[in-house]
C-alpha cells in the first residue's frame, strides 16, 4: 500500500482512481478519457432510440410490456399465498392508544389524544371492533380519510 500523503496514513485511505481508464474502440485501445465518455454517451443515446424505435415498429419482444396490465400479469406467475389474518385483542389497541404523544391537538376526527386517552377504559371495546371490522372488511371509513 503506497500512502500519498500524512492525511492518508493517519486514516489508512488510499488514492484509489475509480471509472474505466481505458476502453478498445473500433479495434483500438485508448485511454483518452473525453473520447471513453464521448463513446458511452453515443451509446446509451443509440440504445434508447433503437428501443423506442423497436417498440412503435413492433419488432420487439418487449411488446407486452408497453401494456401495463400485460406487463403486471406476465409479471406475476404465481399467485399470491392468503395472509393469515388475526383479529387484535382489546389489551393491544389499549398499548398503541396510550402510546400516543398526549397533546391537546387532534387529527381528522376531530377528538384530540388526550381526550381519547381518558375515555380509553370506557370505549376501548369499540373502538377495538371498529379496528377488526374495518380491516377485515376492507373498508375503511370516509371520515378518517385525508
Amino acid at each position: 500500500m503506497i500512502l500519498n500523503s500524512k492525511n492518508e496514513m493517519e486514516t489508512a485511505k488510499t488514492n484509489h482512481k475509480l471509472g474505466v481508464q481505458s476502453l478498445k474502440i473500433n479495434n483500438t485501445m485508448t485511454d483518452n478519457h473525453v473520447r471513453i465518455a464521448d463513446t458511452f454517451n453515443k451509446y446509451f443515446i443509440s440504445v434508447a432510440d433503437s428501443i423506442i424505435s423497436s417498440v412503435k415498429s413492433g419488432n420487439s419482444d418487449h411488446e407486452d410490456n408497453t401494456n401495463p396490465i400485460k406487463y403486471l400479469f406476465n409479471g406475476i406467475k404465481h399467485p399470491f399465498p392468503n395472509i393469515p389474518w388475526f383479529y387484535t385483542l382489546t389489551g393491544k389497541t389499549e398499548n398503541i392508544n396510550q402510546s400516543l404523544k398526549t397533546k391537546n391537538s387532534y387529527c381528522h376526527d376531530e377528538i384530540p389524544i388526550k381526550i381519547l386517552q381518558i375515555s380509553t377504559p370506557f370505549i376501548i371495546s369499540s373502538l377495538t371492533y371498529i379496528c377488526n371490522k374495518s380491516l377485515s372488511s376492507g373498508v375503511f371509513p370516509n371520515r378518517l380519510t385525508l
